[in-house]
């Protein structure tokens, strides 16, 4: 522990005193102000912009911990900030969207499960029950309904499961081309894990599967909470083949429980992870939910691969990709819809300079404005 905090927060704290000028402008540097650290890890509003969930970090010398507390704050008035009383080992806390309480993930008997809450009250409703837990969820717009997704582990009555694992060479030396190798590493691939989508609706007392052949890597409820976006790829309960196929992009119909594929992924060629292989990730609607952004990522340049950012028009079914991934136009670190005519993109372009790039797909060109 002591390692770690050092070097996470030790470099930075003199990074900061160098930079607000020579060391002998302040007081002298003192062994205490290496660990003297707090920062705003993250920030959750409510509905209604009154109350925000705030989680900080801070050191704490004297039991060598880096200890996490979450504090309920009013944003219109001067009241103190008061800490919350959450189920041990609380995480992914969001405001459940009637504003007036919390919806988290809090591990139970059977792994982490989501829960409902009035913030204050001390009191958490289990909401799930999860064989093997929930690994994430997200609430409908009303909160009509909870989507969630779970493991299901299948067990390995394959003999030989790790005659078709990958693995990459690197040259150290000279740190060039990547070496794509086949065969057997050394270590079994263990069993397959199929990564299953869950819709909970309000009225309803069991949760359905959705897109039970798939393994879900992505899900993002419509405005209206009516749809459901998802990308994932066909899960084959015989071999280790999951890293290697294409991610699907694919819409949920919660009236009429139709799921529609609308991209197809692609495998990698001759069981490549890289080489031909495309996949789609990063679901973001249009405030109407008319439209549905996308990532998609030819993966055969390999690690240097950059995703194009697509958009799905539900209107008259066509694609348009707004950028060019041979141009290395889009590096995303967040995507956000801001408007039915414009994207907001966050991208790091270098060492410590962030770029916001809005993008019209309308009538307008690309603009950027850099916080350093």
């Amino acid at each position: 522990m002591q390692r770690r905090i050092f070097l996470n927060y030790m470099l930075p704290t003199v990074a900061g005193a160098l930079l607000a000028g020579p060391l002998g402008a302040g007081p002298d540097l003192q062994p205490e102000h290496f660990v003297d650290f707090f920062q705003i890890q993250s920030v959750e509003l409510s509905p209604d912009g009154e109350r925000l969930v705030a989680l900080t970090r801070r050191a704490d010398p004297e039991s060598n911990e880096m200890i996490d507390q979450r504090w309920l704050v009013h944003t219109d008035s001067d009241r103190s900030p008061v800490e919350l009383d959450l189920p041990a080992g609380a995480s992914s806390v969001v405001w459940h969207p009637d504003g007036e309480r919390l919806a988290l993930l809090a591990p139970v008997d059977r792994g982490r499960q989501v829960h409902y809450g009035v913030p204050g009250s001390g009191h958490f409703e289990q909401v799930t029950d999860a064989p093997n837990g929930v690994r994430n969820f997200e609430l409908g717009p009303e909160g009509e309904a909870l989507a969630y997704t779970t493991t299901r582990t299948v067990p390995d009555d394959t003999p030989d499961r790790n005659s078709d694992r990958l693995g990459v060479s690197v040259d150290v030396a000279r740190f060039g081309t990547l070496q794509l190798l086949s065969g057997r590493l050394g270590q079994p691939s263990g069993p397959a894990r199929q990564t299953r989508l869950h819709l909970l609706r309000a009225d309803a007392d069991d949760a359905q599967v959705v897109a039970e052949e798939y393994s879900v890597t992505g899900f993002a409820f419509s405005p209206d909470g009516n749809r459901l976006a998802l990308t994932g790829s066909r899960f084959h309960e015989q071999g280790s083949g999951q890293r290697v196929q294409g991610t699907d992009l694919m819409v949920f119909d919660s009236h009429t429980d139709a799921l529609e594929v609308l991209r197809r992924g692609q495998a990698g060629e001759d069981g490549s992870m890289f080489r031909g292989r495309i996949s789609h990730r990063g679901l973001i609607w249009s405030p109407g939910g008319d439209r549905l952004g996308f990532l998609r990522t030819d993966h055969s340049k390999g690690m240097a691969a950059v995703s194009a950012l697509g958009i799905f028009d539900f209107r008259d079914r066509s694609t348009a990709m707004v950028t060019d991934p041979e141009r290395v136009e889009l590096l995303a670190s967040g995507i956000w819809w801001q408007d039915p005519g414009r994207i907001l993109i966050e991208r790091t372009i270098m060492p410590g300079v962030v770029c916001m790039r809005f993008r019209s797909i309308l009538e307008h060109g690309p603009r950027y404005a850099c916080l350093i």
